[in-house]
């Protein structure tokens, strides 16, 4: 586990979300974290309706394809 990188989920949150979001699971190609990109930009807690997920998942691709130090910095 690092210190930023997509949050883990339980697994029947997984299971859900990968039937709603094609890929979601993708995501988790990199190493989780203790705080997300998607948790540092005020997206936490409950999901609360399918444009939130959508933007969390964004943001976990988002660090997945640009991941840095220089980026878990800011």
């Amino acid at each position: 586990m690092s210190v930023v990188g997509p949050r883990p989920l339980m697994v029947y949150e997984e299971e859900k979300y990968n039937k709603i979001i094609q890929n979601f699971s993708s995501r988790l190609t990199v190493k989780p974290g203790i705080t997300g990109l998607s948790q540092s930009r005020g997206y936490k807690g409950y999901v609360n309706d399918l444009s939130d997920l959508k933007i969390r998942y964004k943001l976990d691709l988002l660090y997945k394809n640009k991941q840095s130090l220089s980026l878990d910095i800011k």
